[in-house]
Order: structure tokens, then sequence, then C-alpha cells
């Protein structure tokens, strides 16, 4: 029997587990991990239970004494396993009233609440993909963010640099003007003491001419 829900598809088939081969309904769960898969029925069975645990030994979600009225009358024993492949994961879900697992055959009146609750279960756990998602781009916008942050910082650091060459070119075209204007000071100084040594040598060839 197959099921289509407002986000996947949801099939009843025979899975084996422990237990043997029961009646199951099968849950696609498009883009999520067995984690978010894991996470999102761990959230919906605290509704129904306070005993979800996880068995290592079967691989297996086991949820004891869960209360669903609209599906049994009574306590019920849920089995949950998990198999992630590429882009999916797909989980089994048994509901077991203690007397027999249940499905079309043998409880037809409750497939369209457990129905229901596996179309919840989808929704949580998409919701869980889609918050990751959103974590993820979100540090990608404050990867993208500093970055062009960074760049700002680096064009405001080359435009300082820029003005800081700009204020040596002006120095140094005043150092240059001052260059020229003690060349010239020199220049004159040194015609100056030339002349000053023409006048000393005059003076003593006069003396010499004697």
């Amino acid at each position: 029997m197959m099921i289509v829900s407002g986000l996947t598809q949801i099939s009843e088939k025979k899975v084996a587990g422990s237990f043997g081969t029961q009646n199951a309904f099968v849950v696609e769960h498009v883009d999520a991990t067995a984690e978010h898969a894991e996470d999102a029925w761990k959230e919906l069975m605290k509704e129904y239970s306070k005993k979800t645990k996880y068995n290592r030994k079967s691989y297996t979600w086991e949820t004891n004494e869960a209360k669903m009225p609209t599906i049994s009358s009574k306590d019920l024993n849920l089995y949950m396993m998990v198999t992630e492949g590429n882009g999916m994961t797909i989980t089994s879900v048994f509901f077991d009233d203690g007397m027999m697992f249940l499905g079309s055959d043998n409880s037809e009146d409750a497939i369209v609440d457990i129905n229901g609750l596996l179309g919840k279960y989808q929704q949580l756990t998409q919701k869980l993909v889609i918050e990751d998602e959103l974590e993820l781009e979100e540090n990608n916008l404050k990867s993208l963010e500093k970055s062009l942050e960074k760049l700002k910082k680096e064009n405001q650091k080359l435009h300082e640099q820029i003005a800081d060459y700009e204020q040596k070119i002006v120095e140094a075209e005043d150092n240059i003007i001052t260059n020229i204007d003690n060349q010239q000071m020199s220049e004159e100084a040194i015609n100056d003491q030339k002349g000053l040594i023409e006048m000393i040598k005059e003076k003593l060839n006069v003396v010499l001419a004697k």
C-alpha cells in the first residue's frame, strides 16, 4: 500500500527486524541524514511516551507504552529502524499493540491516523533539514560578510598608504627645492672662497716680488 503525503511517500510493507518480518510503515525523508530522522523521531515520541531509547543490538529505536488512543486503545510499542542512503534517509516504523503489528490488513480504521502521525514525523524531519541548511547558509553569509569587511579594511589601508605616499612626495618636492637652494648657496660660497684664495695668492706674489 502506498500513501502520498504532502512531502514524500509513505509506504506499507513487510520489513525484517529483530522481532522477525512484520508489517511496517516506510517513510522517505529527502535530503535528510540518519541524525535528522532520529532527532525528529525522538522529539515526536516525547508527546506519547517517556520511554524512547536506542537498542544497539538490534539497531532499533524503541518506544514503549506509547499512548495513541486514535490509533489503538492499547498502549503501543513502536520500533523505528533507519537506513541512510544517497540524498535520502528511509525509516521503517512498526506499531505493536502486544498482540499484533498494525497494518491495513488488521487495523484499517487506524491507518489514517498512523499516516497523519508519520506525515507529522516527515515534517519534523524536514524542519531539521531546513534548519541545518539555513544555519549553513547563514554561516556562509557571515563568511562572505567577513571577506567583504576584510576587503574594505584593505581598501582603507591602501588609501592610507596612498595618502602617506602623496605626503611623502610633497615633502620630497619641498626637499628638492630646498636642496637646489642649498646647492646655489654652496656654489656661491665656493666661488667666494676661490676669490678669497686668489686675493691671498696675489698678496703673496707682491711680497715675493720685493
